[in-house]
């Protein structure tokens, strides 16, 4: 391999022998160390390969046999270059343009965001800027790995997260998921209590003392577990309590009440065909031309469109055109008629017990009545669900700890006495 590298650095031609005495050419050239390669005869004419160098020395012997070697083909880099010497400007574009690439494949020039609902490419893309991952930074500084798991930190609904670098593209991929909230967490011993009326459907105590049992109506602020715990002695007798926090799982049902209410006359955007473009070129996140039409519409939209140069899918270059389209429109009111406004009423009312499922709520029942006058449209209704209605109340004073003491003892009495 490397010899033929070397050949071809110095250069080799093919010849075409003619003459009186070819083998007498031949001879000669043995003696000075001359080698004929892929020596061939056809057609009663010797054919053979040369170095450019040896090539040169034989022209002594040529005139002394009266053999002429007819240059048939030529190879190698001192013909390329005799060639290409009067065009230096192309060649020194041309090796600069692969400097240039090879200088634009270490570094990212688009960042791609997938997946996101709630967490918009918008938002995304301003976080990535917070850690330093913006177009332009150096491959090498990137660790996609630790990437997803600041994202996964960052962002408690996402539950699962790709950082994937190709090429000059950086791909996030998102799913976004409804994790069950993470329990508060509370040093100082606490209650608790319920956050809304209902009925205890279930409870499971780990820390504290139950007030409450299964199929129990309570109120809103009702002490569900108590913080206290008591301490037996002998022969079961209340030595007392101790605060601590309180700890268990608790389900509620409860009645969420719901009303929401619009207008029937809304105000839409009717598009008048009228719109006007606009061009940005970029380089990198740098601005380098603009053009904006001159006189613009009262009411219009504005809509973007970035497309990307690129040598490859993956290969993005850090030029990009912007296209802004200036779309006018006319605002025409209009009145919802019954049926259209029972349908706005009807998707504003799934959205609410979307919400609500999400919450991790078990919706067991709902009954809604929608009214649609002249101006409003109004939905009223009820919904039984079940759900962790409760929340941490700190142990406040000391009197509270010796009331329930005291609420203790005289459960202990009673049942002395009942037994007795």
């Amino acid at each position: 391999m490397l010899r033929k590298l070397y050949e071809w650095f110095i250069g080799f031609v093919f010849v075409e022998l003619r003459g009186i005495y070819p083998e007498r050419f031949m001879n000669l050239c043995g003696k000075r160390n001359i080698d004929l390669k892929k020596m061939t005869i056809q057609n009663n004419r010797y054919y053979a390969v040369l170095t450019l160098p040896q090539y040169k020395k034989i022209r002594p012997l040529a005139r002394k046999t009266h053999c002429v070697p007819y240059i048939r083909k030529r190879i190698g880099f001192p013909f390329f270059w005799s060639c290409y010497k009067k065009r230096m400007l192309f060649i020194v574009g041309f090796l600069g343009a692969v400097c240039l690439f090879l200088g634009l494949s270490t570094r990212v020039w688009h960042i791609s965001i997938r997946g996101g609902f709630v967490h918009t490419e918008e938002a995304m893309l301003s976080y990535l800027k917070e850690q330093n991952i913006v177009c332009g930074m150096n491959k090498n500084n990137l660790d996609c790995a630790a990437l997803e798991k600041e994202i996964r930190i960052a962002y408690n609904d996402i539950g699962w997260v790709s950082a994937e670098l190709k090429g000059t593209k950086l791909l996030v991929r998102i799913t976004e998921t409804n994790l069950p909230q993470v329990r508060e967490y509370v040093e100082q011993p606490s209650h608790i209590i319920a956050t809304s009326d209902g009925i205890v459907e279930r409870i499971v105590t780990r820390t504290g003392t139950p007030l409450v049992k299964e199929g129990d109506v309570v109120k809103k602020g009702d002490i569900l577990i108590s913080g206290f715990v008591s301490i037996v002695g002998d022969n079961d007798i209340p030595l007392g309590t101790h605060a601590v926090v309180a700890d268990g799982d608790i389900l509620l049902k409860t009645i969420y009440h719901y009303e929401h209410s619009f207008e029937t006359t809304v105000t839409e955007k009717q598009k008048t065909g009228e719109q006007k473009t606009g061009f940005e070129l970029y380089v990198g996140n740098y601005k380098i031309f603009s053009y904006t039409p001159r006189y613009f519409y009262i009411k219009y939209d504005i809509m973007k469109e970035d497309v990307y140069f690129q040598l490859s899918h993956n290969f993005i270059l850090p030029f990009r055109k912007r296209k802004i389209t200036y779309a006018e429109y006319e605002e025409i009111k209009r009145t919802y008629q019954k049926e259209e406004a029972q349908k706005v009423a009807e998707q504003c009312k799934q959205r609410y017990l979307q919400y609500l499922k999400e919450q991790n709520i078990v919706i067991e029942d709902t009954e809604f009545t929608t009214t649609v006058s002249k101006q409003h449209c109004t939905t009223t209704g009820t919904i039984v669900a079940v759900c962790s209605a409760w929340e941490y109340a700190a142990v406040q004073t000391q009197k509270e700890e010796e009331e329930q003491t005291d609420e203790y003892s005289r459960s202990s009495d009673e049942y002395t006495n009942r037994t007795h």
